[in-house]
């Protein structure tokens, strides 16, 4: 090694680079022996966001996994630097009008990156807004499927857009291709108590504004007149208006006063015309709102929501046309591909079996091709993107995966695993940032950022095998090597059991002395598992709360302790099912003896007959029911949700827990708080501040302090940039050649102009304050309440490395998801219902979102989350197993209980895998 030898974290001196320095070839050796050779990928000098000046060697031909708690820069280095400079250059060698068609990449903040190859990144950001795409589209089959039936259908449509939705000359006319189309509620649109000056036509457009007129001044209506008085002509008119004849109203303009004359129209083709049958999404969004409020989603009658229209539909294959082919799941549709033998067909059926086979090995068997992609997890959109991918011939790629196993049950995590170590044997580099326990433990090599979040982290913590990353003290090594226990507090909140009582006075007496005992072994179980005592003090020091409620619960619903001596043998069922839950949950716990009784008080025979009752009953006293579920490949099942507990509803992907949160959420519509990943904005203005309320607030206090109107703090408003307009940036269309996007001369990218930059609340001007961190804006606010309150909610969900004004268009799923959970905490006897809530989370951020959710049940709400993380799963109160597998072989209630019960249930798939890790 020579002397220049460099170790990877030493900071680097900074030379003036360039793109030609990626071919020198610097004597750098890591830690575990890579020498800086091609099959290296060496990073000099990284400071990208929260990068701290870093070095690092990334070996080629592994399959390499960052790790480190959210917020540690993996995403700066992986993403923002990595991927970023591999596309940038890759894109220089295409021609100057081909760029300019091109996503444009500034240089990352990097001295120098050598040994790049072509990336493909694989993340999961949606494919568009579009309503029309779908499955099928995404992954290029509903092509060939066309193409198929434009072939071999009989009687043919016609060629290949005769069968598409999305062309005229296949699309229903009536719903231009959707399928679907809002209804109007006409119900809810009238207060028949009111006159149409009082406001009876509850929609604002029609009771306020020029738009009045039309029904206030006219001689067919009479405006002070209540509706439930109507004469069925007069409802008739209001509503329709008149088919046999033109009416005009006059309307005169409040500005000019000019008169103009305006063809009456009826309130629901009126409301149909100009608010269902065109795109709403252009206005503003209070008004979509309350059109949403008054209309329904329905499948349009004419093509009976294929969006196709008849000709196309009566086209079949072997008895099927082509929307039996979108609708039916993967697995199945394979399986009828390949049962065509025409000559003319057989070819393109081959093409689309091979995609279809590519889309079960990443498990997504159980989707259908006419499954709205606006509808997918961010898991399901990355798979959908490696489909693309996975029959590649192409090799020396660097493929870039972002949380693969996101959304992904452990047994078909396993398969992902298998195809990330299939593309990597035929030569290509993997780099996967991750947090899954089994993709670490895949990993050639693992490289750990933190050591905490934000402006504590972007350093390089480890960097090697995992071998050596056990023999460590990280965050990721502790985490590794903490083993997973089971929530235990589920059981402590079951009641005491109790005996069938035969001779009332003696059993009680006994019952007294044994219940005695019962606490004893409380404290004996209590001492034996001291370590599992202090962890959870540790977790949460308000989990004696916890234990106080679980006796206030167990006292107000059965009265069992307090009204023992008074009891007779009307409560025999209480008291059986005390039996049966201490029998299923407490099985160790020998709180009882037959020998202590004598058999004229126990009858043997009695008590089997009560064991086999018992064994039916429920342990949880109170539940929200959903009966009957059909919904997708439900298969009518029946579910409990206990109330005011912390429930898992698991299960292999496709097996229809996406189905029965859908059923859940319309049946207890009024009490259900949905948290879930889609994005909360998609531009540049939209951020953490804005989003929770308090940027107004802030304003307010800026604009007290130096006396002026609030507006000037708003970059979107009077405060912002007169030149860019807020956004700090400025893009010139250079034509034929590359479009430039720099920095806004004027403010410097400042986004604010000078004269609102110049104003001042504790020594910070508004630009200095939005660039604080949560975790620093906790302190700069500490005389605020309502800030400070706020605040303290995006710390608690784990985004105190954020800063206030960074855009969420440039945040994760899982951080968008907090960011929803923070905005919607201290409310009491709701329903939480969050869509895999631990994605993007490292094992430590997974502890404080535990305790998160458990001071939500705390406040009297039930929380849901549908999971797949094995160490949430085990802290849950009840989980609920769905499958045994996905699509049509889903939709089945596999397991009910607790994580003690569920490792020992031999058909659930989830219990296999958590008593492995336990």
């Amino acid at each position: 090694m020579s002397s220049n030898a460099l170790h990877p974290n030493k900071k680097l001196k900074t030379s003036n680079s360039n793109d030609n320095e990626n071919n020198k070839n610097d004597n750098i050796i890591n830690k575990d022996g890579f020498e800086n050779k091609n099959d290296n990928i060496i990073i000099k000098d990284a400071y990208e966001n929260n990068l701290k000046h870093i070095n690092v060697i990334i070996p080629k031909g592994k399959l390499v996994v960052f790790a480190g708690v959210s917020g540690s820069g993996k995403s700066s280095l992986v993403f923002n630097t990595v991927a970023v400079e591999s596309n940038r250059q890759w894109q220089s060698s295409y021609p100057l009008y081909i760029r300019n068609r091109m996503p444009h990449y500034e240089r990352p903040k990097v001295e120098s990156i050598q040994n790049l190859t072509p990336s493909i990144v694989v993340d999961q950001k949606t494919f568009g807004s579009s309503s029309r795409s779908s499955v099928g589209t995404a992954i290029d089959v509903a092509p060939l499927i066309r193409l198929l039936f434009s072939r071999v259908g009989k009687p043919s449509a016609g060629g290949s857009m005769a069968y598409s939705f999305n062309h005229p000359s296949g699309m229903c006319q009536e719903c231009t291709g959707l399928g679907e189309k809002l209804v109007l509620n006409e119900d809810i649109l009238f207060d028949e108590s009111k006159s149409l000056i009082e406001g009876a036509i509850k929609f604002s457009q029609f009771s306020s504004g020029w738009q009045t007129y039309l029904y206030q001044n006219n001689a067919y209506l009479d405006p002070n007149k209540k509706l439930e008085d109507y004469s069925e002509k007069e409802w008739k008119f209001l509503k329709y208006g008149d088919n046999k004849k033109t009416v005009k109203v006059e309307i005169r303009s409040n500005n000019t006063g000019r008169v103009s004359e305006v063809v009456y129209e009826g309130v629901i083709p009126r409301f149909n015309r100009l608010y269902l049958k065109r795109d709403i999404n252009k206005l503003r969004k209070n008004l979509q709102d309350e059109i949403k409020s008054l209309v329904h989603q329905g499948p349009c009658d004419s093509c009976q929501g294929t969006g196709l229209n008849p000709k196309a539909l009566k086209s079949k294959i072997n008895g099927y046309n082509i929307m039996d082919y979108n609708n039916m799941s993967i697995q199945d549709l394979m399986k009828i591909i390949q049962d065509i033998d025409s000559p003319v067909g057989i070819s393109i059926a081959q093409q689309i079996h091979y995609i279809l086979e590519k889309m079960i090995d990443v498990g997504m068997g159980y989707l259908n091709l006419s499954r709205k992609t606006s509808t997918l997890s961010g898991g399901e959109i990355q798979r959908i993107k490696m489909v693309r991918n996975l029959g590649s011939n192409l090799t020396n790629i660097t493929y870039i995966f972002d949380e693969p196993t996101s959304g992904l049950h452990p047994f078909d995590a396993e398969r992902i695993g298998k195809l990330l170590i299939n593309l990597k044997n035929k030569f290509n580099t993997v780099l996967v940032v991750e947090h899954s326990r089994q993709m670490i433990q895949l990993a050639d090599y693992i490289i750990e950022l933190g050591p905490k979040a934000g402006s504590k982290g972007g350093e390089i913590v480890y960097e090697g095998t995992l071998e050596n990353l056990n023999k460590k003290k990280t965050f990721t090594a502790v985490a590794l090597k903490e083993k997973i226990k089971l929530n235990q507090e589920s059981l402590q909140q079951q009641q005491q059991p109790k005996l069938k009582k035969r001779r009332k006075s003696k059993i009680k007496e006994e019952e007294d002395d044994d219940n005695d005992d019962d606490e004893e072994k409380k404290e004996e179980e209590d001492d034996d598992n001291d370590d599992d005592e202090e962890k959870k003090e540790e977790d949460d020091d308000d989990n004696d709360d916890d234990e106080e409620k679980k006796e206030e619960e167990d006292d107000d619903n059965d009265d069992d302790e307090e009204k023992k001596e008074e009891e007779d043998d009307d409560n025999d069922d209480d008291e059986e099912k005390k039996e049966e839950e201490d029998d299923d949950d407490n099985e160790d716990d020998e709180d009882y003896n037959d020998d202590d009784y004598n058999d004229d008080d126990y009858n043997d025979d009695d008590d089997e007959k009560e064991k086999e009752k018992e064994k039916e009953k429920e342990k949880w006293k109170d539940y929200y029911i959903i009966k009957n579920a059909k919904l997708h490949n439900l298969k009518n099942i029946t579910v409990k949700f206990p109330k005011e507990y912390l429930i898992a509803i698991t299960g292999v992907a496709g097996s229809g827990k996406s189905s029965l949160c859908e059923v859940f959420s319309k049946k207890y519509l009024d009490k259900v708080i949905i948290i879930n990943q889609k994005p909360i904005g998609t531009t540049v203005r939209s951020n953490p501040a804005t989003y929770t309320g308090i940027m107004e607030r802030i304003r307010k206090l800026f604009a007290k302090e130096n006396n002026v109107n609030a507006s000037y703090f708003s970059f979107n408003s009077k405060g912002g940039c007169y030149t860019c307009k807020g956004t700090g940036r400025i893009v010139y269309d250079m034509a034929f050649a590359e479009s430039v996007e720099v920095v806004c001369e004027d403010c410097r990218g400042h986004r604010y102009n000078e004269k609102v930059l110049s104003y001042k609340y504790k020594n910070k001007n508004i630009e200095e304050v939005m660039s604080l961190t949560i975790e620093e804006a906790i302190h700069f606010f500490k005389e605020d309440d309502k800030i400070k309150n706020t605040i303290q909610c995006l710390i608690d969900v784990g985004l105190g490395y954020l800063t206030l004004g960074q855009s969420t268009n440039t945040m994760s799923g899982g951080e968008i998801q907090r960011i929803k959970l923070a905005s919607e905490l201290h409310k009491e006897s709701k329903i939480y219902l969050l869509d895999e809530p631990s994605t993007g989370l490292h094992y430590n951020d997974l502890q404080r979102l535990l305790l998160l959710l458990k001071k939500l049940i705390k406040h009297h709400n039930t929380v849901i989350i549908v999971e797949h993380r094995l160490e949430m799963i085990a802290q849950c109160d009840y989980i609920i197993d769905l499958g045994p597998n996905g699509g049509s072989e889903g939709g089945q209630v596999i397991f009910t209980g607790t994580p003690n019960e569920i490792i020992n249930c031999k058909e659930s798939k989830t219990g296999k895998y958590l008593k492995k890790m336990l």
